[in-house]
């Protein structure tokens, strides 16, 4: 049997079995006229006894590995992995469902929420100490415009708006403190919450004759999808006359409150 005449490719010939040492200065190919290795072979490769690498036994597949290994942990430090994606935005970014068995951990609690913790969206607004007049019967935009706190900005201080980015449940409290300029027998006023610029929730309701300071109240679950949804609060009255919304903000705050609940 030969394999390669040429100089300096290596020959095997038929005769008596014995020993060789082959050294060869060119790459040896099998099944290809082209080797680019030492050995190479373009075919299935069989064998029995142990592959070695550097001396060690060898037991990975072909090619290198961006994974690290620690005994019998693996490890990858650099870099997000996906699965189901190739442009992954996180340290893990799945495409799909996942199903696990055991516990999850979020900073080695466990976790049992939906996605995100109560409370990652916030927002806690005053009226401040600055006042205003409405007119009779006709429904008007309160606006709190002191933020104490305001996660990404959710409530526009400027336009009354609370528009959350983050999508879920929230629940929202308000409180609307007025006095009336004139009473009389009929006299109603209420704020109310609204979603979307449609009423959405009536806050508590007065009918009373007397011009003393009065606080409507109201609080809610609402759903916003973190991208059109939005609300805002109005206060209605019908004393006959006007009313001034936030009279005494130093001594009696308005304010508004929301804060995610869950997806």
């Amino acid at each position: 049997m030969s394999i390669g005449t040429p100089t300096g490719f290596v020959n095997f010939t038929n005769g008596t079995p014995r020993a060789e040492k082959i050294i060869a200065t060119s790459n040896i190919g099998v099944g290809t006229n082209s080797p680019t290795y030492n050995l190479d072979v373009t075919g299935d490769i069989n064998f029995t006894g142990t592959l070695y690498q550097n001396g060690t036994a060898f037991s990975g597949g072909g090619g290198s590995s961006v994974w690290s290994t620690s005994g019998s942990d693996i490890y990858y430090n650099s870099g997000n992995v996906g699965i189901g994606t190739t442009s992954s935005a996180y340290d893990l970014d799945v495409a799909g469902d996942i199903n696990f068995t055991g516990t999850l951990y979020q900073n080695g609690t466990a976790f049992s929420g939906g996605g995100g913790s109560v409370g990652q969206v916030f927002a806690d607004i005053t009226r401040g100490t600055s006042s205003f007049t409405i007119s009779n019967a006709s429904d008007t935009l309160v606006v709190y415009n002191t933020a104490l706190t305001n996660t990404g900005s959710a409530y526009n201080t400027s336009n009354g708006q609370f528009k959350p980015t983050t999508a879920g449940w929230y629940i929202i409290t308000w409180n609307v403190i007025f006095s009336l300029g004139s009473t009389n027998t009929s006299n109603e006023a209420y704020s109310s919450l609204h979603k979307n610029n449609t009423w959405f929730m009536w806050g508590n309701n007065y009918h009373t004759t007397t011009a003393h300071y009065m606080c409507s109240t109201g609080s809610s679950l609402v759903y916003f999808n973190g991208s059109t949804d939005y609300a805002h609060i109005e206060i209605y009255q019908n004393s006959g006359g006007t009313a001034t919304v936030n009279p005494n903000g130093s001594a009696f705050p308005m304010r508004f409150q929301a804060c995610w609940l869950r997806t």
